[in-house]
């Protein structure tokens, strides 16, 4: 056999076979390739937990997405009182709690630098208080905290910008407000803190006042009866049931001490940890928004 042709047929065989191999190679790259959506939005989803809410800011802040942490408690955390801290998107984070179900134990850490919407945290005792109408109180706070919102920044505000939540049992009045002014917020919550206690010294110092004129500069030291009459307040008996009985003594109906670094903020029909009340809308609520649960049908 010539040489030549001896290479030749060696040759032919050798590319036939070698296409069949590609074939096959092609073919099995091609089913490995074959995209799949969910498999790649499960690994562009970021959902990782912490036992510790410093570990858990750092890791976000690595992230390139717009991540939050929440704070939680599972069966396990219950029982030794600590939390564990979750780092997700609000996206990702809302299409996974809104289908968990009950009981709930979570809570959105509010960053000392991030930007927040205005919330109190109204409560008190029904037993201390039996002579006090919860809901008339309820009102004087919501209406004098718009005069002054009005007052200080000239913004308006009424029962349609206020999410109203309501986690009351029948022990304790509890209100949440959420206050979502036109294209307005706080800068953090500390500066937020300094506006909460600034209309909570007004009301204090209403409560050592000796006349009506000086209610009325007292509530506005810099307009006096000018921003009164402007800003609708409520009047001075109205405003002096703001104070309730406490363990400790009279005090305000809001708490002012939940305005605080990394603050975390109970959410939306999750429970405390041993307690059985969520935090539901409230049915004197008039806030709509655009991402509104009926949680009449959650359980």
């Amino acid at each position: 056999m010539e040489v030549r042709s001896f290479y030749t047929k060696t040759t032919k065989r050798s590319r036939e076979q070698t296409e069949e191999e590609e074939d096959v190679v092609r073919k099995k790259t091609y089913e490995y390739r074959k995209p799949n959506i969910e498999p790649v939005l499960r690994l562009q989803e970021i959902w990782k937990t912490f036992p510790r809410q410093k570990f858990a800011f750092e890791f976000a802040k690595t992230c390139w997405q717009d991540v939050a942490v929440f704070a939680y408690e599972s069966k396990e955390v219950v029982k030794t009182g600590a939390r564990k801290y979750l780092v997700t998107t609000y996206h990702d984070f809302g299409h996974h709690y809104i289908t968990m179900k009950s009981p709930r134990h979570f809570y959105e850490v509010i960053s000392e630098d991030s930007v927040c919407h205005l919330y109190y945290d109204l409560e008190f005792k029904l037993a201390l208080n039996s002579t006090v109408e919860p809901l008339n109180l309820l009102e004087t706070f919501i209406q004098y905290i718009c005069c002054q919102l009005k007052f200080v920044y000239n913004t308006p505000c009424d029962r349609t910008c206020i999410l109203d939540l309501d986690s009351s049992n029948d022990e304790k009045f509890s209100r949440h407000l959420i206050i979502h002014l036109n294209r307005a917020a706080f800068r953090n919550n500390i500066v937020m803190g300094q506006f909460i206690r600034y209309h909570c010294d007004r009301l204090r110092a209403l409560r050592d006042m000796k006349s009506k004129d000086e209610y009325k500069t007292t509530l506005h030291p810099r307009s006096g009866r000018q921003m009164f009459h402007m800003c609708h307040c409520p009047s001075a008996r109205s405003l002096l049931q703001l104070f309730i009985n406490t363990d400790r003594g009279s005090g305000l109906i809001c708490d002012e001490g939940v305005y605080t670094k990394n603050r975390n903020f109970r959410l939306f029909l999750s429970t405390k940890k041993n307690k059985n009340t969520k935090l539901t809308v409230a049915k004197q609520n008039r806030y709509k928004s655009s991402h509104a649960v009926d949680d009449t049908k959650r359980k």
